[in-house]
């Protein structure tokens, strides 16, 4: 179970049972992917949430259920899906965890490229 918590005064911290995965008896296999994203809070705050995936779930749905939580995400939902399984399938090693953080940017910082910008990446 992962928890953000908050101390008074401080900055958030995540809290992760490391040590049942270090264990030398009774160790538990540790997740294949991290995977961190945003998720609209209360009155429109911006929080995080996470999601553990391991090697013998079932990546594809898990990726696109995570990605289709939150109005920021969930228009882009399949394409993020795809995008993440591609990179976990690449990038990933059984028993090595793999942290992915999705990040939301804001609309007004999307600048579309001018269409000369369009045509010039084409040729």
């Amino acid at each position: 179970e992962l928890r953000f918590f908050v101390e008074k005064g401080e900055k958030p911290k995540l809290e992760f049972p490391v040590l049942d995965y270090l264990a030398t008896v009774h160790r538990l296999e540790p997740p294949q992917v991290m995977l961190f994203g945003p998720i609209t809070g209360a009155e429109g705050a911006l929080a995080y949430r996470s999601e553990a995936i391991y090697y013998d779930e079932d990546w594809q749905a898990l990726l696109y259920n995570f990605c289709d939580k939150d109005p920021s995400t969930r228009p882009h939902a399949g394409w993020l899906a795809k995008t993440l399984l591609d990179l976990i399938r690449s990038r990933s090693m059984r028993g090595v965890i793999l942290v992915l953080d999705l990040i939301a940017i804001p609309a007004h910082v999307l600048v579309p490229p001018a269409p000369d910008e369009e045509d010039e990446d084409m040729a």
